[in-house]
């Protein structure tokens, strides 16, 4: 699912149930789940992302299956110079600390099409219970690009929000008009996209300056977003009007 999709925008439906009726429901969403992962090197998901999931359930898959070489090369390739977790699955994640200090990361997302990334400042460690699919609970505490992936992926599952609404929350109101007319400059009725890859190269459009504010090039952002997807532009112009 793409940017504005009301499905993507609501949180997964808690899993409440974990006897072995209700265990078929949950491990084919999660089959989905990763089979929508490996094939668009994504270094994690949620399911409320996977268009073949009508009604998802509260999970998210958070790192690199690094025994699918399909999925290990992809992913790398997407995200090279960084190391991801190996893949886990954690159902019903809630965040129960987070550290005060924050890093910047370059984010993308598979439900943002295109190669759009941008700086996205979140907590630099933080502690999540979650439960696996016997319904077994666990609590882990994830740091560096680990924190990352599952933030952003709880954000997905829980709060219903993609990382570049978390952008325009920090824009001020000159930004968002600027950004809105380039939206609407590229988002014609004519609006046709070249065919998109998940692998193309990305561009972090969206940089942070010595003071942290966030910056962009209204030239590269137009060139970014002119090789989006049309529903996610039209998802984008929604949020920023």
């Amino acid at each position: 699912r793409q940017l504005g999709d009301p499905i993507l925008a609501r949180a997964g439906k808690a899993v409440t149930d974990f006897s072995q009726d209700c265990e078929a429901e949950l491990s084919k969403q999660i089959e989905i789940a990763k089979k929508a992962l490996i094939a668009t090197g994504g270094v994690g998901i949620a399911a409320n992302q996977c268009a073949e999931i009508a009604e998802p359930l509260r999970f998210a898959l958070v790192g690199i299956d690094y025994t699918n070489p399909e999925h290990a090369i992809k992913a790398l390739t997407r995200y090279p110079n960084f190391f991801f977790p190996q893949m886990i699955v954690c159902i019903n994640p809630t965040a129960v600390s987070a550290s005060e200090n924050e890093k910047p990361f370059v984010e993308g997302c598979l439900s943002f099409r295109g190669g759009v990334r941008a700086s996205v400042c979140r907590p630099a460690e933080i502690t999540v219970n979650y439960q696996q699919i016997d319904g077994s609970y666990l609590s882990e505490t994830f740091s560096g690009n680990d924190a990352v992936v599952v933030q952003h992926e709880i954000d997905h599952i829980l709060n219903g929000v993609v990382f570049v609404e978390k952008i325009i929350r920090e824009l001020d109101r000159d930004q968002i008009k600027e950004l809105l007319r380039i939206v609407q400059s590229i988002n014609t009725p004519s609006f046709s996209p070249p065919a998109i890859s998940a692998f193309q190269t990305p561009v972090p459009i969206f940089t942070r300056n010595a003071d942290g504010k966030i910056e962009f090039d209204s030239d590269e952002v137009y060139r970014i977003l002119s090789l989006t997807q049309k529903n996610a532009l039209d998802g984008l112009e929604r949020i920023l009007m």
